[in-house]
């Protein structure tokens, strides 16, 4: 999933993620179990679990910035599901 900045306002709250389809609008990708997100407001990687993990370099998008958000996943394991080893989100 690719997202362009074209706006960003004073706030530049946004977050881009994965969640279930149930997940309610009004929540940010990655504050509840089961999701992960990034937001771009603080540059951190929240998963539901931890308060937001610190990424690498300068994470903090702005308008005009192009950000991408994928999902690595590990091998399967014993009962045939897939685990997630978190959003790897990179901004240009």
């Amino acid at each position: 999933m690719h997202v362009l900045i074209l706006e960003a306002g004073i706030m530049r709250r946004l977050g881009i993620g994965v969640v279930m389809e149930s997940y309610s609008k009004s929540l940010m990708p990655g504050w509840c179990d089961g999701t992960v997100g990034y937001h771009i407001d603080n540059g951190k990687v929240f998963d539901g679990i931890r308060i937001g993990k610190e990424t690498k370099g300068y994470a903090m998008a702005f308008r005009g910035d192009l950000i991408r958000c994928t999902v690595m996943f590990k091998d399967e394991t014993k009962n045939q599901r897939y685990e997630s080893t978190g959003p790897s989100c990179i901004h240009t």
